[in-house]
């Protein structure tokens, strides 16, 4: 494999999922400084990496965060009068982070692109009536759409890694989630969920995490599912 080296920041409480793009504040100094290396410097690619605990404030190293990435591409970027910065960042490929490393202020990490596709197996009709039930639980907006347009825009997809990208976009990303945890680096944080809720946000990203590295289709299936029953029962108990 491979060895690359790409600058990096730590992302809170969230995960930018491959072929999905998301909108950030940043704040912490030595993020933007990375964000600018990258778009001057790095045809604009940088590497997201989440911390394990969204309530440090700084992590310490590669133990405080987890070591897969998502390597991104910098759609736009804005610095805004209180020096935060205003990123626009679109996910592409899994990166597995070997160390990190600081150059005049500026954070690296040294590693290689993950391959996660394998073959999309045949989803049985009882799979499908699943997730689409859970969809609709978690989105109750889904239940306007006919079942058939969702299962022919995940029919789409030809590689397992885009199918289940687009799964968890849907379940998670999805701008009619209820409750869901804003994403912050730093930036505009001053009102962070409480404990209990933060050590959820927390336990989602690993989990998250996992399913994006599985190899197994059917296995990313399962966690999908048990991930998004858990969200539901979450949800009715924030009501």
């Amino acid at each position: 494999m491979k060895q690359l080296t790409i600058p990096y920041f730590n992302l809170r409480g969230s995960v930018i999922f491959p072929k999905t793009s998301m909108g950030l504040f940043i704040g912490r100094e030595t993020s933007i400084q990375a964000l600018q290396f990258a778009k001057n410097h790095n045809r604009g690619q940088i590497l997201v990496i989440s911390q394990k605990r969204m309530e440090m404030s700084e992590p310490k190293g590669l133990k405080d965060m987890h070591k897969v990435g998502i390597i991104c591409k910098i759609l736009n970027g804005v610095l805004l009068p209180d020096r935060t910065m205003k990123v626009a960042l679109e996910g592409e490929t899994l990166f597995q982070i070997q160390k990190l490393s600081t150059k005049d202020g500026t954070g690296f990490a040294q590693g290689w692109v993950l391959n996660t596709d394998s073959k999309i197996q045949k989803i049985s009709e009882q799979t499908k009536e699943e997730l689409i039930e859970l969809l609709v639980r978690l989105h109750p907006v889904f239940a306007l759409q006919k079942k058939q347009d969702i299962l022919e825009h995940l029919a789409k997809k030809k590689k397992s890694s885009d199918f289940v990208n687009s799964l968890l976009k849907l379940s998670f990303n999805s701008e009619f989630l209820l409750k869901k945890p804003k994403a912050v680096t730093g930036a505009q944080n001053n009102k962070l969920p409480t404990p209990a809720q933060m050590k959820i946000y927390n336990d989602k990203v690993t989990k998250q995490l996992q399913i994006l590295q599985e190899q197994k289709f059917a296995r990313r299936l399962d966690l999908i599912r048990n991930l998004m029953k858990d969200e539901i029962v979450r949800v009715c108990q924030d009501l």
